[in-house]
């Protein structure tokens, strides 16, 4: 295995994508200082999973990233670096982190930071954890803190360190640190384990010790609730009694009643008298009480504006008192003020009459010292005027001695430069020329850059359209995932609430819960002296040979009663043996029920007789049972049908009293008249409904495990998309930053030539300015050489 290659894209000094390719062997990255030579081994360190900012040479993590330059460089907004591993098939385990049998031969280690924090991590293009990373190089001596990195210093460090600190060099070099760290894991895993084992042996004993308790609490309702069913009975019994002794009391109270009415009635009309003239007394008093107000509330009213008087008065006299005190005050500060005044004026007038001799003084001077300029002007003026004449006349003399010799020499002079301006001029020719080809040559380059910065840009734009179509794809599957995510685990909470629900009730029906004890202990199959062939005569309860629609289930549970719970038997010899068996065991009693031959019945149904009017149907033609339970079922609902309300029970009962009649509530009236009405959870039993739930829970199990399995399969097939559309638009943004990065270069290329070809037409239009000053000069000098040679003429006839 080699280092093949390392990319480098926005990592400190490195802000263009760059790459460099190794090769097997020895290489050397060489150059002077600053040129990004440490930046390198750091972006190898960093790539490696280094999270420490210090150690690369920062003070947090993203100052990695390209922060601009002082010359117009923008700041870049991440940082990524790749580094890419060849012939690593054997050494690296890329297929066991990929769920593949086999490794790949060529392995892209990237790192990507952007400056909000996030980091992200990539093996071969596929998001990864930072765990990964580390697991995949570890043993391979490859790594940020391993020994493949040998900083300045760090082997002094390693030689003089202790045995213990160059212990993990070692174990790095000779392959053992994944399996400590797997061993790590693996402890760690078994504490968590045993923690988990500890909770769950402390849950099973306290269930335990609950379970005993729970079972006593059981034995004792099961007691209680048939103590609370015959005291019911005998409670119903009572009140009837009671009931009859009440009406005979009720129809005496009925006379006393009547009597009393009549007397009422007399002393309402009294009371009616009374309650006139109360009222006219009632408004008498108000009247008066009206008035009494009226003189209190007036008498209230003077008071007040009394008060307000005395207030006035009072404020009155304290302004008054205030405002003599402020013109004592204001007396005497007008008298300091006056006095002030007189010193200030006695003052000014002595500082006016000293300003007025200061003002004469002044004058006197100022004549004086002007008639001594005058005279001193005109004595310099008359010795300036004769210097100058002297002067002049020698001046003269030698000026013209100096203008002959001067323009002589100017003239050789513009010869000589009009020579030089001659040559200038063919020489700004040939630069007008070149600078003109120059320019025409940068305005084809600039057209030709012009149209391919164009195509960047439109493909530029192309794809940043594309990227915002994969973000939204990405959106709407995260968005997807997440409701998906969120119905999944209702979905599940659910389904797990409704299969814990379902196993109680399986366990509560399978244990024969709400049986008598003797019942439990023959179902159990807990007597062993019972021999095979008194358990084939078990048949089953009456409760599990028939079944019922959900909407009666209440109704006929009530109407069986105890009964649901006996034990259909094949014969009478079976039903004495186990009434043997329990007497000898002291475990209770139970219910038994001897099949009965259906003889002559012709397959006639349960009820041969129309339904009551106010009834919704018989008993019996809501119930479905095996043959053998037929004429059980029919004797125990002979006669008993099924009504709405307890109100439609007792219209029934007074048309019909022979009926038996049980509400859908549960509520029975029998065929005596006495009712059994309450709440449903008040019945001893709840065996149909217990089973009835059972099979509906069994329904809804299934369709939610359908439902279950499809979310499953839409929360993988959403969560692959969203992990593709994650992939797209993670190649998609790296290929916009790198067209941006091309962009980029194009445009400062462009600006380039711009700026050449605005040199080259400033340059051409240097030439022809200078062009035409050379050739003003030229004109200007054959105007000197004229007046030039005029003069040396005009000189040689003076001195001529």
């Amino acid at each position: 295995m080699y280092l093949k290659s390392i990319t480098l894209i926005g990592f400190k000094s490195f802000a263009e994508k760059t790459t460099m390719e190794f090769t097997p062997g020895v290489i050397a990255i060489v150059g002077p200082n600053g040129c990004g030579k440490s930046n390198v081994s750091d972006a190898i360190r960093w790539v490696l999973g280094e999270q420490s900012a210090r150690a690369l040479r920062g003070g947090e993590m993203a100052d990695v990233i390209f922060n601009g330059t002082e010359s117009g460089r923008k700041p870049l907004s991440l940082a990524e670096v790749s580094l890419t591993f060849a012939d690593c098939r054997e050494v690296l385990p890329t297929g066991q982190i990929a769920g593949m049998e086999t490794n790949f031969d060529e392995v892209t280690v990237t790192r990507r930071i952007f400056r909000d924090g996030r980091s992200d991590y990539f093996i071969n293009k596929t998001p990864c954890r930072l765990r990964d990373v580390q697991s995949l190089f570890m043993d391979t001596g490859i790594g940020r803190s391993s020994y493949s990195i040998m900083e300045q210093g760090k082997i002094d460090k390693i030689l003089s360190s202790h045995p213990e600190d160059r212990r993990s060099v070692f174990e790095e070099a000779a392959g053992i640190t994944r399996y400590k760290s797997q061993k790590r894991e693996a402890l760690r895993k078994l504490e968590y384990t045993e923690a988990n084992m500890t909770r769950l042996t402390d849950t099973i004993r306290e269930v335990k010790r609950q379970i005993v308790s729970l079972q006593r609490q059981a034995s004792k309702a099961r007691r209680y609730q048939a103590l609370a069913a015959e005291a019911r009975h005998l409670d119903t019994q009572v009140a009837r009694r009671r009931y009859e002794e009440i009406q005979a009391a009720c129809a005496e109270v009925q006379r006393a009643l009547n009597e009393a009415r009549g007397d009422l009635a007399k002393g309402r009309d009294a009371i009616a008298l009374g309650e006139r003239e109360v009222a006219a007394l009632r408004g008498s008093a108000e009247e008066a009480e009206a008035r009494r107000q009226a003189v209190l509330q007036k008498r209230r009213d003077l008071q007040t504006q009394i008060e307000r008087c005395e207030e006035r008065m009072r404020s009155t006299k304290e302004r008054l008192g205030e405002a003599r005190s402020g013109i004592e005050t204001a007396e005497r500060e007008s008298g300091e003020a006056r006095e002030r005044l007189a010193e200030a004026r006695a003052h000014e007038a002595g500082l006016r009459q000293r300003l007025n001799l200061l003002h004469a003084e002044r004058e006197r001077r100022q004549r004086e010292a002007a008639a001594s300029r005058e005279e001193l002007e005109a004595a310099l003026a008359l010795e300036r005027e004769r210097d100058s004449l002297i002067q002049r006349r020698q001046d003269e003399a030698l000026q013209a001695e100096g203008d002959l010799i001067n323009w002589r020499n100017q003239e050789t002079v513009l010869e000589r430069q009009r020579q030089e301006s001659a040559l200038a001029a063919q020489k700004l020719a040939a630069e007008r020329t070149a600078a003109a080809e120059q320019e025409r040559s940068l305005q084809q380059r600039l057209e030709a850059l012009q149209a391919e910065v164009a195509a960047f840009q439109r493909t530029f734009e192309s794809s940043r359209h594309a990227l915002s179509g994969g973000e939204d794809a990405l959106r709407e599957a995260d968005q997807n995932c997440v409701a998906l995510a969120a119905e999944f685990a209702e979905t599940q909470a659910v389904l797990s609430e409704r299969r814990s629900r379902r196993e109680v009730l399986r366990q509560l029906h399978d244990t024969y819960e709400g049986y008598s004890e003797g019942a439990r202990a023959l179902l159990g199959g807990h007597f062993a002296e019972v021999d095979a062939e008194v358990r084939r005569a078990i048949l089953g309860t009456l409760a599990d040979l028939i079944e019922v629609e959900p909407r009666y289930a209440v109704a006929i549970e009530a109407g069986l009663g105890a009964a649901l719970q006996a034990i259909v038997l094949a014969d009478a010899n079976a039903a004495l043996r186990l009434v043997d068996a329990l007497q000898r065991r002291s475990l209770g009693r139970a219910t038994f029920a001897i099949k009965e031959e259906e003889e002559g019945l012709g397959g006639m149904p349960f009820q041969a007789r129309a339904r009551p009017d106010g009834a919704l149907c018989w008993a019996a033609d809501a119930v479905q049972c095996a043959p053998l339970a037929h004429a059980l079922v029919r004797n125990l609902l002979a006669d008993t049908a099924i009504v709405p309300d307890v109100r439609a029970a007792l219209d029934l009962h007074r048309r019909d009293a022979g009926l038996t009649l049980v509400t859908v509530e549960g509520d029975v009236l029998d065929h005596h008249g006495i009712l059994s009405a309450g709440s449903v959870k008040s019945l001893p039993l709840q065996v149909l409904g217990r089973r009835n739930e059972i099979v509906a829970l069994d329904a809804e199990i299934a369709a939610r495990e359908a439902r279950f399995r499809d979310l499953s399969a839409r929360k993988g097939d959403w969560e692959g998309r969203r992990a593709a559309a994650r992939q797209a638009v993670g190649d998609r943004q790296t290929e916009i930053r790198a067209r941006a990065t091309d962009l980029s270069g194009k445009q400062a290329l462009l600006a380039s030539l711009r700026g050449e070809a605005r040199d080259a037409g400033s340059k051409i239009a240097a030439i022809d300015l200078a062009s035409r000053e050379m050739e003003q000069r030229r004109a200007e000098i054959s105007a000197e050489q004229d007046r030039g040679r005029a003069a040396v003429l005009a000189a040689q006839e003076r001195q001529g």
